[in-house]
Formats: C-alpha cells, sequence, structure tokens
C-alpha cells in the first residue's frame, strides 16, 4: 500500500523525471500487482464464504443431532410425542433448542453479508443485498412471531430456579433490534448446552 501510495503521488513530485521508461515501467508494475492483489483477495474471498457455509451445516447438523441424543435418552418416547407445557423443564429446554434449530434449517444457510466484502460496484453490492437483506428480515420477524415468547418464558422460568445463562444477555432473547441467524444459534447452542448439565 505504501508503494501504491508512492505511485500516486509521484507523478506530482517527479513531474519531469516521470517520462523516462523505468518509472513507466515501474508504474505498470506496481498497477499490475494491484490488480492481482486485489484478484487474490476476491478469490479468497469466494473461498472463505463457501467455507463458512459449509462449516455453518455441519454445526447445525452436530447441534440437531446432540438435541435429538439428549431428548431420546431422556425418554426414548418422548422424540415422537409433542413436549406440553407440563412437561418437565429439561424437556421443555431440550425441545425448544431443538425447535430453533429446526427453524435455522428451514430457512438455510445465511448468505454473504455484504458488510463484510470489498465490492467494487453498485451492481456488486445491490446483488449481494438483495439476497442478504430478505432473509435477515425473515430471521427476524418469524423469530419474534414464532420463538420470542417461548424463549423469554423458559429462561424467566429458568431464572426463578436460579439456573442463568450467563453467555447469552437479555437484549440477545428479547431483542429491540434486528435478531441475526448467529444470536438465534447462539440461544439455541446454549439451551441445548444447559440442557446436558440439567438433572
Amino acid at each position: 500500500m505504501l508503494l501504491m501510495g508512492f505511485v500516486a503521488i509521484a507523478p506530482i513530485v517527479l513531474a519531469s523525471q516521470m517520462e523516462t521508461w523505468p518509472w513507466k515501467i515501474g508504474v505498470v508494475v506496481v498497477f499490475l500487482l494491484a490488480v492481482a492483489a486485489l484478484w487474490r483477495q476476491g478469490v479468497l474471498l469466494t473461498r472463505q464464504d463457501a467455507e463458512r457455509e459449509r462449516r455453518e451445516i455441519e454445526r447445525d447438523k452436530r447441534f440437531e443431532e446432540m438435541a435429538h441424543t439428549v431428548l431420546s435418552s431422556q425418554h426414548p418416547s418422548q422424540v415422537e410425542t409433542p413436549v406440553t407445557a407440563d412437561s418437565p423443564l429439561k424437556d421443555r429446554v431440550v425441545a425448544l433448542a431443538h425447535d430453533l434449530f429446526a427453524f435455522l434449517k428451514e430457512r438455510g444457510p445465511e448468505p454473504p453479508d455484504p458488510i463484510n466484502h470489498l465490492q467494487s460496484t453498485d451492481k456488486q453490492w445491490k446483488e449481494v443485498w438483495e439476497r442478504y437483506d430478505p432473509y435477515v428480515e425473515r430471521i427476524h420477524h418469524d423469530y419474534l412471531r414464532l420463538y420470542r415468547d417461548r424463549v423469554v418464558n423458559i429462561f424467566h422460568e429458568l431464572a426463578a430456579q436460579r439456573i442463568r445463562i450467563p453467555d447469552v444477555q437479555e437484549w440477545e432473547i428479547d431483542p429491540p433490534q434486528a435478531v441475526r441467524a448467529a444470536t438465534v444459534r447462539k440461544i439455541a447452542e446454549q439451551l441445548l448446552l444447559l440442557a446436558t448439565r440439567m438433572d
């Protein structure tokens, strides 16, 4: 970057010497290096996005299997039987975690976040945002509509029994801002991990 800055300022400072071939060749070489660096960054970001998506799918599958295992080991017949308000707290915690993971799985992997990418044109930004924004909106409103009350009630019931989940804050379960898939996943993971430690 320092070299590119020098090349940008050099024509102003050294205007008379810039007419020589070594300077012209140097500018072309620096320009080609900059283009190669930008191309490399684009390729790496694409690979990182694919790898992130693959890891998210694998992680969700592992937690879903863990929820199924915890629920079936506690009450083998309850895997088919719906959990009710009269069910033990541990079963309701596991069922909520399982439902949250199923909710995320149904919505699919999160599209690339446009804020994490250096896109050079408005068209590229628009294409990325058109995939990302509807996903975020769908997660937010469906979580609020389908799960917020259940999550808040479970957390209050746990708190009444002096069971805390320190890694999940109150503003994450009943958010004043948009709910992201990462927050829903975090809540589900923490509930599932708590359930494995409950009596």
